[in-house]
């Protein structure tokens, strides 16, 4: 749809559930998730029209989250696929899989919003369970570095770099009671609430 709701058109008419779509960076391909119950959970790009529709993943793990590189070359998603959720890329056709995070808990997954690239392709951030409740790390593209940005008995989820890549925006419900919006420097420091009310706020996006 158009920024002010209007001009709504609709891309996917499956049985099935379609969700998580992500566009690519020159604007041509939204990468998505394909759910039904007689096959699980498959990535899959299409034209931006809907039409084109190419499935990337095809064994029975589930596949959540995907996101594209800020180049286009690669894109990240999380999947059960070894047992639990972990972060994983690949190319844009499916080929080049390649694990990043590898530990007993979940890395992605869930409503966490999944993982999501640094503008200047560098980092990912991600939030994972690894340490008993949803936390936000980052780490490198090849998996190394992995920095935890979070240290709280809540859940922080749904990482959004900002432009400039100088902060993170997230969501949380440290504070008690509903999520709400933050940001953060891409370090951790310096935590901003944004918003503050009785209701659910998530995933946050930032404009360009």
């Amino acid at each position: 749809m158009r920024p002010d709701g209007s001009n709504v058109r609709q891309l996917t008419a499956n049985w099935w559930s379609d969700f998580d779509p992500a566009w690519s960076p020159d604007g041509t391909r939204i990468a998505f998730v394909s759910f039904s119950y007689l096959d699980g959970s498959k990535i899959s790009t299409m034209r931006s029209d809907g039409t084109d529709v190419r499935q990337l993943t095809a064994d029975d793990a589930s596949y959540r989250n995907p996101a594209w590189s800020p180049d286009g070359t690669r894109i990240v998603f999380s999947s059960d696929r070894d047992g639990d959720y972990e972060i994983y890329t690949m190319r844009p056709d499916g080929t080049d899989v390649r694990q990043l995070t590898v530990n007993d808990e979940n890395d992605g997954g869930g409503v966490s919003g999944g993982a999501a690239w640094s503008p200047d392709g560098t980092r990912i951030a991600f939030s994972s369970y690894r340490d008993g409740d949803w936390e936000i790390y980052t780490m490198r593209t090849d998996g190394t570095d992995v920095l935890q940005l979070t240290v709280n008995e809540e859940w922080d989820e749904g990482a959004a770099w900002s432009p400039d890549g100088t902060r993170i925006a997230f969501f949380s419900n440290r504070d008690g009671g509903a999520s709400e919006i933050y940001t953060m420097r891409a370090d951790g420091t310096d935590v901003r609430r944004l918003t503050e009310n009785s209701w659910n706020d998530l995933h946050p996006a930032w404009s360009s």
